[in-house]
């Protein structure tokens, strides 16, 4: 919380939609609350706030720490020490980004003033290869089909392979030269 209590800036205030898979989430949120409600009885504070201690209470870094890394802990792959709640932002970003969120829209959604920050401290590439070039190389090269057989032998021309050459280890050069096969 800032100064005052308030927990935003006057210019990070916005209006964001809310994926249903949220809004599913924040009526179970309700529903527990209603119950944590019911079961401290005079002891809950009234807050108004969405999450809260069991008792009502705002909740502070370290209870957000601790019940974060408590459901990490349910991931077998996953070490809940090196995590924290403000990694969720990175993954968002990154997440966004491989989904072709258009940058400037991803920075807007988490609040920064512009996409340097987002690009180069947020967004963490996903892809582990990239496959533009070889979807363009496939789409020009469709025509060579199945009738090409290539080998790795540095003593078989290329042009042989298409066909043509000769046995001497020479092959013709498309501009009508030799090229002597390494």
């Amino acid at each position: 919380m800032r100064k005052g209590g308030d927990t935003k800036t006057k210019k990070s205030r916005r209006t964001l939609g809310l994926p249903d898979l949220a809004v599913s989430a924040l009526w179970r949120q309700r529903y527990w609350q209603d119950t944590q409600r019911g079961k401290a009885g005079e002891d809950w504070k009234d807050t108004g706030l969405v999450f809260t201690t069991t008792l009502g209470s705002g909740l502070d870094a370290a209870n957000v720490r601790r019940a974060f890394r408590g459901a990490l802990a349910l991931v077998p792959s996953l070490n809940p020490k090196e995590w924290t709640p403000r990694d969720l932002r990175h993954s968002f970003v990154s997440l966004m980004s491989a989904e072709e969120i258009p940058l400037e829209e991803i920075s807007r959604l988490v609040g920064h003033s512009s996409i340097e920050v987002t690009e180069q401290v947020y967004r963490q590439e996903l892809r582990p290869v990239l496959q533009a070039g070889t979807k363009a190389i496939d789409a020009l090269f469709v025509e060579v089909g199945s009738d090409v057989h290539w080998t790795m032998d540095p003593l078989f021309p290329v042009a042989s392979a298409r066909g043509g050459g000769t046995s001497n280890g020479r092959s013709t050069s498309p501009r009508g030269g030799s090229n002597r096969n390494p």
